[in-house]
């Protein structure tokens, strides 16, 4: 009995393998804050077009944790809206989109010709009207 069950799970490994080695199945789970994945949708689309047995799973995420979760191995891909800062994974832009800024002239941001999510973040929300 012992000897089936592990013909039978070499058999499941090869399987497994071959459906990878193809890319014919799976599962790709991408990491994406709710704005990015309006983004991903025609991407999504048409990858599943091309691999129909692969299951595409959004795992819905703030942006500051999906470099994490892609180096834990949580996840296989990221979409994120900023430069991580982390050379660690590799990264690719695929959209480049502008922001506006609107402020108060007298806001201590509001003379600067652009202002980085960095400068942003540090904004409290009592200096924020």
């Amino acid at each position: 009995m012992p000897g089936r069950r592990f013909q039978s799970l070499r058999q499941e490994l090869d399987n497994g393998l071959a459906e990878l080695r193809d890319n014919s199945a799976g599962r790709l789970v991408i990491g994406a804050n709710e704005s990015s994945t309006l983004y991903l949708l025609r991407h999504i689309e048409r990858y599943r077009e091309l691999y129909p047995k692969v299951k595409v799973q959004i795992c819905r995420s703030l942006s500051s944790k999906v470099p994490n979760k892609l180096l834990d191995g949580n996840l296989e891909l990221g979409v994120i809206s900023y430069d991580p800062g982390d050379e660690r994974p590799n990264s690719k832009v695929i959209y480049t989109d502008a922001l506006a800024f609107v402020a108060s002239p007298s806001h201590r941001l509001a003379a600067r010709e652009a202002v980085s999510i960095t400068d942003l973040g540090n904004e409290t929300s009592s200096r924020i009207t």
